[in-house]
């Protein structure tokens, strides 16, 4: 991935990696999408979508670097959101690169952990987590935790 951000005013785009990107309000994409489809349609929709876009970064992430290792690229992974502004991330496995994986987001850009917001959050993670461990990997028990302004959820092997 090339210059990690790039703002060019002239012709009004924003690149993160080499990618074009805008800027969105999540919290409202994620309330709205459910106000149109219902929650469980919309989480779907955006687990959908967010799994893919996540796999697709680790397929690009391994293309640059082929021969970095699984931590490394977990390392530019969680560069990329906070540089994305998802907020600052942490990945904790239970044992050696073995989920059940704990996705942990301090400073979270939303704090919901429901419907499209936990989805937008977390299945981006599930996704590039599957990628790079070749095990399908899904969300569950999300909980935020307002004293300390951190979301988390723990990915487990799908059933």
């Amino acid at each position: 991935m090339s210059e990690k951000v790039v703002w060019d005013k002239s012709k009004g785009e924003i690149r993160i990696w080499g990618e074009r990107h805008t800027t969105i309000d999540p919290k409202r994409l994620c309330d709205h999408l459910s106000a149109l489809v219902g929650a469980k349609v919309a989480s779907v929709m955006m687990n959908n979508l967010e799994y893919r876009l996540g796999k697709d970064a680790v397929a690009q992430l391994r293309k640059e670097k082929p021969q970095a290792e699984i931590t490394d690229l977990i390392d530019t992974l969680i560069e990329l959101d906070a540089i994305a502004g998802i907020g600052v991330v942490k990945v904790t496995f239970a044992t050696k690169l073995e989920p059940p994986v704990v996705v942990e987001i301090g400073n979270p850009c939303m704090t919901e952990n429901t419907g499209a917001a936990k989805s937008y959050l977390f299945s981006w993670w599930a996704g590039a987590l599957t990628a790079l461990l070749n095990r399908q990997l899904d969300p569950k028990d999300g909980i935020y935790e307002k004293e300390k302004d951190i979301i988390s959820c723990q990915l487990v092997p799908r059933a």
